[in-house]
């Protein structure tokens, strides 16, 4: 008797502990996933940034020949 009564307490406690190590998995895993897309983002900005400067001095570069009119170098 005592079996029977005992038995749906250790299945619930069974149960809680799948679900934590399931949620636990979860988490992890989208964690890594939103670093990665992170990162995977971050080098987009740098590549962007990179051309901005580029495209920049070469503006500027012009605007400093004359070629640009109206144009005045900060």
């Amino acid at each position: 008797m005592a079996f029977a009564a005992v038995m749906p307490q250790i299945a619930a406690d069974e149960a809680i502990e799948v679900l934590d190590l399931v949620m636990g998995d979860l988490i992890r895993s989208s964690s890594t996933k939103m670093t990665k897309q992170r990162l995977r983002t971050l080098k987009d900005l740098d590549a962007a940034a990179i051309l901005l400067r580029q495209v920049w001095i070469a503006v500027c570069g012009t605007a400093a020949d004359g070629a640009v009119g109206g144009f005045h170098r900060p």
